[in-house]
């Protein structure tokens, strides 16, 4: 994913993608951490396969 499909992902489905992972996770913050570090490994792309 490119950076700049990235910040349209985040910017476009933020909302949709912490309000999902509040309804798992029951907790905000803790949400927002997994929304926050999914997103971080989308930009940064796969890593080596092992």
């Amino acid at each position: 994913m490119t950076s700049h499909r990235g910040a349209d992902a985040h910017r476009c489905e933020w909302a949709s993608v912490l309000a999902a992972a509040v309804r798992v996770t029951r907790d905000l913050d803790l949400a927002e951490g997994c929304v926050q570090d999914v997103y971080a490994a989308a930009v940064r792309g796969p890593g080596p396969r092992t």
